[in-house]
């Protein structure tokens, strides 16, 4: 692990910075609205010290990013997976050959059919 700010971490903060210019808010309330915008994101957790940072964490209540904004948070904060994640994501087509599992459905490839009905 790394110390300090990374290129990546510039990333996601310019994201923020642009998207809070866009709806008039603080980036501290486009972070938290877009938490609370996430599936499975029941309650973020907030740390302040002063009563300026409390009025801009609160004000994300108020606040509800469109989904071009989610989109583009997701996309700059999407986190790098080591091997074997990626390569399991895209075996899922030849795992599953045609099955949708978990609402997400895979490919069935033709170079693993044989015309005999028997796949093995």
């Amino acid at each position: 692990m790394t110390a300090g700010i990374t290129e990546r971490d510039f990333t996601i903060i310019d994201a923020l910075v642009e998207i809070a210019a866009e709806t008039g808010s603080e980036p501290a309330a486009v972070a938290l609205a877009w938490l609370r915008q996430r599936e499975g994101v029941t309650s973020p957790i907030v740390g302040v010290r002063r009563r300026d940072q409390l009025a801009a964490n609160l004000a994300s209540l108020a606040l509800h990013l469109s989904p071009e904004h989610v989109a583009t948070l997701d996309e700059v904060s999407a986190p790098t997976l080591p091997f074997p994640i990626g390569f399991l994501a895209s075996g899922r087509d030849l795992a599953y050959a045609g099955a949708t599992i978990n609402k997400r459905p895979s490919v069935a490839h033709d170079q693993f059919l044989v015309d005999s009905g028997v796949r093995y």
